[in-house]
């Protein structure tokens, strides 16, 4: 039996929405939480004495949960199309500091939606042998995508609905433990952001196949089109979910909206994504910044202002 003592002088209190500004401990037994309470209530608990006794000097908080990484980015604005011409042991290698990193900042589950070949799997093979501390992973393993399509470089593309069907039962075979599919272009130099990438027999196809074998399935969508044809096959996650017309214009689709709020479809917004970029950037003295890296960051302020009024609006869904 494992019984440890937390104690620390903040705890966010997720239940009550608040945050305890004194000391508190936090009574474990087996990796279940047995009590919250004042060290003096604490010590007095019959499995106080035999206890591990654990003092911490951050904030305790609940284990973070990040829905939406690549673990085998660099992190440093390298960009999908030069990333992938590293060797698959070197991204292996990455991804495993970078899970580490999570685990160190407070995430205790994250889910992977993309790598190269088989360096997802090696990630997750090695936090499982205990060669490496990670979060709970999710991986996805390589995203199904068309030719030419988003992130087509990572290995895993298909034409017509035998192929699709094919791209799932392998990814299964070798250890996916959610399915990723790219509906949509993307960052992906080759790739179209303005038209879907599968057509409805195709998602459908991905789509009943993972369910068959009981597993997850999310879509990279980034146009409206992408969008409807990844909700009407029964996709149970949307990725980015951005309302854009065929001619790149944001336009918000309230029908849509409205269907997947019913059906309760779950939508990975990402609004975070390339937000530190920006500010690396804005943290630049002015005269530093070229001209490039202005309307960079001109570009992306006009773009989250219009995004996060469309998600106003499908809060409101």
């Amino acid at each position: 039996m494992s019984v440890k003592v937390f104690s620390g002088n903040r705890m966010i209190d997720t239940v009550n929405g608040s945050v305890i500004e004194k000391k508190i401990s936090i009574l474990v037994e087996n990796e279940i939480i047995v009590a919250i309470d004042s060290p003096d209530k604490i010590s007095s608990h019959p499995l106080f004495e035999n206890s591990e006794k654990i003092e911490l000097s951050g904030t305790i908080l609940p284990g973070l949960v990040d829905c939406h990484v690549h673990l085998i980015g660099f992190g440093d604005g390298t960009p999908g199309d030069v990333l992938v011409k590293t060797d698959d042991n070197l991204l292996a290698i990455n991804g495993a500091q970078n899970a580490i990193k999570h685990l160190d900042s407070g995430v205790t589950t994250l889910r992977d939606l993309g790598a190269k070949n088989m360096s997802g799997y090696m990630i997750k093979e090695a936090s499982n042998r205990g060669i490496i501390q990670t979060p709970d992973l999710i991986m996805s393993g390589r995203p199904i995508t068309i030719i030419g399509g988003h992130l087509n470089w990572f290995g895993e593309v298909a034409t017509g609905v035998d192929e699709c069907i094919a791209s799932v039962r392998r990814l299964v075979r070798d250890g996916s433990d959610m399915i990723k599919i790219t509906a949509t272009g993307g960052s992906t130099g080759t790739s179209n952001t303005r038209v879907p990438s599968f057509n409805l027999n195709e998602m459908k196809a991905i789509v009943d196949e993972a369910h068959k074998f009981q597993i997850h399935t999310a879509a990279h969508c980034v146009n409206t089109e992408g969008m409807r044809i990844a909700f009407e096959a029964g996709v149970d996650t949307i990725i980015h979910g951005r309302f854009v017309n065929t001619e790149g214009n944001l336009e918000f689709d309230k029908r849509l909206a409205d269907e997947m709020a019913e059906k309760e479809v779950l939508i990975n917004a990402t609004l975070h994504q390339g937000r530190d970029r920006i500010w690396q950037l804005q943290s630049k003295d002015e005269s530093e910044l070229t001209d490039s890296e202005k309307e960079e960051i001109a570009v992306f302020n006009n773009n989250w202002e219009e995004a996060t009024n469309v998600w106003q609006k499908v809060m409101d869904a």
